[in-house]
């Protein structure tokens, strides 16, 4: 009697670890159903441009996608011979670096504060010291200076003078500017120009008198736009397909 409750028990282990055989299969394959469902659950949304509540479309076409308002170039007067009596160029402002701005700044600043004042010299209607004197501010926290009114205003050559000089720490920035090859010919009724700077740092120039004011409108032009946009073959990798 008891051999057969011994065989009993041990054919009822075995069904036991049958069944739990069974169970454990049944979860594995449900958990690897489910994983497989949510999976293509996902590649659908990217498929469709979408991931994780972004649109990929249009987040990958603002990356690449710029564009940049271009000033139009102010026109020309000309005389009755078509030579240029008032036409648009640039001028130039000297500045000096002579201290990081913060930290990493990569900028170059001046090293030798004698040597540079005594070359912009030579090419700027300011004295030595008053070069030297202005690259020593008695502000100590000041990072950059200028030179005043003597030191805007440059034409490209004496830009081009002073770069030849390879003096470190020394930069230039650029200002449109309306130029008169004649000088003061006929200043009065050609007029003359102002340059003003927008909040997004454009630089326009606007006639305050004479031809210029005038004709102000039609001198002045319409701003382009320029951008890149995405290649064909980028255009359709981003896009979704189509149903």
């Amino acid at each position: 009697m008891s051999k057969r409750k011994g065989r009993m028990s041990e054919k009822q282990m075995l069904e036991h670890l049958r069944r739990n055989r069974q169970w454990f299969g049944f979860i594995l394959l449900s958990l690897t159903v489910l994983a497989l469902v949510l999976i293509g659950v996902k590649y659908a949304l990217i498929i469709h441009g979408q991931a994780d509540e972004h649109n990929l479309t249009k987040s990958r076409l603002s990356q690449v996608t710029r564009t940049k308002t271009v000033v139009a170039k102010r026109g020309e007067i000309v005389d009755v011979d078509g030579n240029a009596i008032a036409s648009t160029g640039n001028t130039y402002t000297v500045y000096a670096i002579i201290k990081h701005q913060y930290k990493g700044d990569t900028s170059k600043i001046v090293k030798d504060k004698a040597k540079t004042a005594k070359l912009l010299a030579n090419h700027l209607p300011v004295s030595e010291a008053e070069i030297l004197k202005r690259l020593n501010p008695a502000n100590g926290h000041t990072t950059q200076v200028e030179f005043g009114g003597e030191g805007s205003g440059l034409s490209l050559a004496t830009k081009q003078a002073i770069e030849k000089e390879n003096l470190a720490g020394i930069h230039f920035t650029t200002t449109p500017a309306r130029l008169y090859p004649n000088g003061i010919f006929a200043s009065h009724e050609i007029g003359r120009t102002t340059a003003t700077t927008s909040k997004n740092g454009l630089t326009t120039l606007a006639g305050t008198m004479g031809l210029e004011k005038s004709f102000n409108k039609l001198l002045t032009g319409t701003n382009g736009r320029s951008g890149c946009r995405p290649t064909a073959l980028a255009t359709r990798l981003l896009a979704p397909p189509k149903r």
